[in-house]
């Protein structure tokens, strides 16, 4: 829940911090960087699942061929 709740919080954080570039003026930059900020929290995020999940991936691949030589002799 916390995961998703993260991802929904900085998505529209981020889409806040577009539609403000296009209806105000004079912050434009600070506006774009708030909504690349937020963009680079959700993608960093989704990128530590990713490695997580080949790190587990892996180590259960490895896990498999051990047992499987270990079965052998």
């Amino acid at each position: 829940m916390l995961f998703f709740l993260a991802l929904g919080t900085w998505t529209s954080r981020s889409a806040r911090s577009f539609k403000q570039i296009v209806t105000t003026q004079g912050q434009d930059v600070s506006h774009l960087m708030d909504a690349l900020e937020n963009l680079r929290k959700m993608y960093g995020l989704l990128s530590l699942v990713v490695k997580i999940y080949v790190a587990v991936a892996v180590v259960t691949v490895i896990a498999a061929l051990i047992a499987l030589l270990a079965k052998a002799f």
